[in-house]
């Protein structure tokens, strides 16, 4: 499947090609006593869902800016201009 679309009327085509194609999926899968599990992703809002923290910034990591890390930060880049081909 190419997946560029490059508007929102393209995003809506593809969409409903994907929902009829499960839609026709999910019949077979019916047809042959196959069970499945329903999701709703789209009912679903991102504060209700597990996966969403409200408290983001809470994991970010402090970090100390000293001699040795920024000694560490330099040769990486040093490091990698020198194995980067011109």
């Amino acid at each position: 499947m190419n997946i560029k679309p490059h508007n929102l009327d393209s995003l809506r085509k593809l969409i409903r090609q994907l929902q009829r194609e499960n839609k026709e999926l999910k019949s077979l899968l019916d047809e042959a006593g196959i069970p499945y599990g329903e999701a709703s992703i789209f009912q679903d809002s991102p504060t209700q869902s597990e996966e969403y923290d409200l408290d983001q910034g809470s994991r970010i990591e402090t970090l100390v800016v000293n001699d040795r890390t920024a000694r560490r930060f330099f040769m990486r880049i040093f490091m990698e201009r020198l194995t980067t081909p011109f």
